[in-house]
């Protein structure tokens, strides 16, 4: 099995509270107007922000930082963190320690 089972009870919190702090955003629900309405630049950026909670994950599950995006997207709990850019932008995987996700349109996130 690719990952051990207790690692995964250390990991998870924090994966949901990503995935739910990104749902309540896009939602208008952390104290904004109700409905609130982000750009497709905040909403890129925000799906960054998930990819890189989604690498600390990994790397705290497995002691070492993914290789790619299709890394992240074969661990099931991680695999819906990728997002897509609203408008049309590729994510760029750049390696290093830790490796960094900047889209071909926004750039890096701010």
């Amino acid at each position: 099995m690719f990952f051990k089972r207790e690692n995964l009870s250390d990991v998870f919190p924090i994966v949901a509270l990503i995935i739910l702090l990104c749902v309540a955003l896009l939602s208008g629900g952390c104290g904004g107007k109700k409905g609130a309405k982000f750009s497709p630049k905040e909403i890129c950026y925000m799906n960054m922000q998930s990819i890189e909670g989604a690498i600390k994950a990994y790397k705290s599950e497995t002691g070492e930082y993914p290789k790619s995006l299709e890394d992240l997207k074969k661990v099931p709990h991680l695999a819906g963190t990728a997002g897509r850019c609203p408008e049309g932008g590729k994510y760029i995987w750049i390696p290093g320690d830790p490796p960094q996700v900047k889209c071909s349109k926004h750039g890096f996130p701010r």
